[in-house]
């Protein structure tokens, strides 16, 4: 699944537990060229949504998806030497 990701054009990937409500909240940076779309019919990706079917919320079987709106961002600059 790893090599999957990073050849459709994923960068970075963290997935959080959220504890009370055991919700799970995906953060994903990609190139914006990627290839996500075709990641369903990859082998490795059917294994992953069969496996984690019991507490993935499913729409049109693929994750649901909710956009979140960004109320804060920070990004360090590079030190000059």
């Amino acid at each position: 699944m790893r090599q999957a990701l990073l050849d459709a054009g994923v960068l970075h990937y963290e997935i959080h537990l959220e504890p009370q409500s055991l919700l799970l909240f995906a953060i994903m940076v990609r190139r914006k060229d990627h290839t996500m779309d075709h990641l369903p019919q990859h082998p490795a990706w059917q294994r992953w949504q069969k496996y984690m079917a019991d507490i993935l919320i499913q729409d049109n079987g693929l994750p649901k998806r909710v956009p979140l709106q960004r109320m804060f961002e920070m990004q360090a600059k590079a030190l000059s030497r």
